[in-house]
């Protein structure tokens, strides 16, 4: 999927968490009221800048056990858009010094692009996660999720495709650097394409499905597809396609 901006939108999200305190007791305390939320709550974040964010815990344990991670890789693994260094309560993330395309996946030789890996349309935007785990298993987790702005870019998968008459061809793309990574899909320059040179319809943010048209166009047997970036249309990239009958 594709799509990428040097800006981060930040969403914050609370939920209600049971964290257990393994004191001395027999039968840990259970806390059915905690809360977990994460501040600051930032929009963006530019490139090479860094950011501390801070987990608080409401109605539970005096010293709760946080743990943070970066769209599921834990501290200290590995993740390509940006670097945790945990302290306490407290982490500072230190932004890429380009904005990052996530979890860039090959299946049957098409390349994929996935901020999230979730194919969810959260393309280029970063989630730090803060997770309150209790000794019974249970546990919460709060998100801050923005986008890290810098150099708009562009990209589109696969760069080349053969595509039957009247056929669906899947795309993915991104815009990043930007707090609007949403993209613009073309045929031949046209949005949304024609009967006459085949139709492109988007999924999810990053994703789109060109349908062959049921007739050779009179311009020959390609057309380009191309994924532009809404908020700078200067920036774009494109895919030659084959059509066979």
């Amino acid at each position: 999927m594709i799509a990428f901006r040097s800006v981060f939108s930040v969403l914050i999200a609370s939920s209600t968490l049971m964290l257990t305190n393994c004191g001395g007791s027999s039968s840990p305390a259970s806390y059915p009221n905690a809360t977990i939320a994460i501040s600051p709550q930032i929009t963006s974040l530019a490139v090479n800048g860094t950011q501390t964010f801070t987990a608080t815990v409401t109605n539970g344990p005096a010293n709760p056990v946080i743990t943070w991670s970066i769209y599921g890789a834990t501290l200290g693994g590995s993740f390509s858009g940006g670097q945790f260094v945990a302290s306490g309560i407290t982490v500072t993330y230190t932004a890429p010094a380009t904005p990052p395309v996530y979890s860039e996946n090959t299946v049957g030789g098409s390349t994929n692009y996935h901020s999230s890996g979730s194919g969810t349309g959260d393309e280029g935007i970063t989630s730090i996660t803060a997770g309150a785990a209790g000794g019974t298993g249970t546990s919460s987790s709060a998100s801050a999720s923005f986008a890290v702005t810098g150099p708009v870019s562009t990209g589109i998968a696969p760069t080349t495709a053969t595509v039957q008459l009247s056929k669906l061809q899947s795309f993915s793309g991104y815009c990043v650097g930007s707090t609007n990574n949403n993209l613009v899909w073309q045929v031949n320059g046209v949005a949304g394409g024609a009967a006459a040179t085949g139709t492109i319809a988007p999924q999810v943010t990053g994703a789109a499905y060109f349908t062959a048209p049921a007739a050779m166009p009179m311009t020959g047997n390609t057309v380009t597809v191309t994924a532009g970036c809404q908020a700078d249309p200067s920036k774009s990239a494109s895919s030659t396609v084959t059509l066979t009958p």
